[in-house]
């Protein structure tokens, strides 16, 4: 153990090193009472970086279900707005559908007024004509 000196909470007791504090670190080894061990630092480094490892997967982990959520979130609004803009487009073909068939109606009826006048005007020629000879 180490002791640590500070002005103004110096107890004089041992402290503990950060590492050796944290509860899911601290295992009953059988090196842990022997001081200066050449290989309690390396062991307790080797712990904490799994550990560091270990919390580094878990929030890269959450971090990758957040954005996958979020990407889903993001598909559903264009999902939405797909189904909206289909709706729209389909609603916009009707009309125009209507409108077609409206001036179509209307190109008919007009074709009918004009066949309709020159047989009438070619009826009246042709009596005319029958007149003069007869």
């Amino acid at each position: 153990m180490q002791t640590a000196a500070l002005s103004a909470y110096h107890t004089g007791e041992p402290q503990r090193s950060p590492i050796k504090s944290c509860s899911l670190l601290h295992e009953t080894d059988p090196r842990s009472d022997t001081h200066n061990d050449p290989y309690e630092f390396v062991d307790n480094t080797k712990k904490a970086l799994f550990y560091l490892w270990f919390h580094a997967s878990f929030v890269a982990d959450r971090c990758l279900r957040l954005r996958k959520a979020e990407g889903q979130r993001h598909l559903d609004r264009i999902a939405l707005e797909e189904t909206g803009a289909r709706d729209a487009l389909a609603q916009a073909f009707e009309t125009q559908k209507k409108y077609e068939q409206v001036a179509e109606g209307q190109r008919l009826t007009e074709r009918r007024d004009l066949a309709r006048r020159e047989a009438a005007a070619l009826d009246e020629m042709g009596l005319r004509r029958q007149g003069r000879q007869g």
